[in-house]
């Protein structure tokens, strides 16, 4: 879907509500726990898995809040 830049903006603050929460992530089959570290886009969370792993940028679709 084509947004405006207002829309981007404005989905960019209302996912910046969801840093330091805890979230599901969705990968096929597979699903596991993490903690997103911060936003990078109007629809990519960096997540990571536990405090040792490396952040991974995942789509704001395969996210799930507890």
């Amino acid at each position: 879907m084509i947004r405006t830049p207002e829309e981007m903006s404005t989905m960019t603050e209302v996912n910046q509500k969801l840093i330091d929460k805890s979230v599901r992530v969705i990968e096929g089959d597979d699903s596991w726990v993490g903690k997103v570290i911060e936003v990078v886009d109007h629809e990519t969370f960096s997540v990571k898995r536990n405090k040792a792993s490396e952040a991974k940028n995942v789509s704001m679709f395969d996210i799930r809040s507890l």
